[in-house]
């Protein structure tokens, strides 16, 4: 999507660019914290205060890109490159936070912080992937009617019910759905 500056001063401006930036700040200081917090079930609180410095820096980074990029009012891509764009910003911002937060480049454990940003990643990759799955799609209950609305349907049943429909108006019948029908 291909905005101009005062286009996108007007989108940034918005309720809803907000809400969906704050979700995915959110979102990715959890996706974070379990990595950064893991190394602490060993008993040792020192790194605390570190761990929750990161965890903050990782939310304020997902802002700074929300911004820089605008993700969150789409950008016409494909749900792949979607997710993985999501997947690698996530590995950054959470490796970024990491060594922001080391007191001394020589007090940076290399190989737990390339863990931590590739478990962040990792988690971010299967909770993108989860939400694609027809069992997240929300079930609508009947109406009163007993009809059930067509957005309960996934992508595969919407078609398959709109080609009844087109072979129904070609022969001249009425719609099931239609409440003229007789005997529905």
């Amino acid at each position: 999507m291909t905005t101009t500056p005062t286009s996108r001063l007007a989108l940034i401006l918005t309720l809803a660019f907000w809400r969906a930036a704050g979700i995915r700040a959110l979102r990715t200081a959890l996706v974070a914290a379990a990595p950064l917090l893991l190394p602490l079930v060993g008993g040792d609180w020192a790194d605390v205060a570190q761990a929750a410095g990161a965890i903050a820096l990782v939310a304020v980074l997902s802002l700074a890109t929300s911004l820089w990029s605008l993700p969150e009012l789409g950008a016409g891509r494909g749900p792949w490159a979607a997710v993985l764009d999501r997947t690698a910003r996530t590995f950054g911002q959470t490796l970024a936070a990491s060594l922001a937060t080391a007191t001394l480049w020589s007090d940076v454990d290399w190989p737990l912080v390339l863990v931590q940003a590739l478990a962040a990643a990792l988690t971010t990759l299967v909770l993108a992937a989860a939400e694609e799955l027809p069992e997240t799609i929300p079930v609508v209950e009947p109406d009163d009617a007993g009809v059930h609305d067509i957005t309960s349907l996934t992508p595969n049943e919407r078609a398959l019910v709109d080609d009844y429909r087109a072979l129904e108006a070609r022969d001249g019948r009425a719609a099931v759905d239609d409440p003229a029908a007789e005997g529905f």
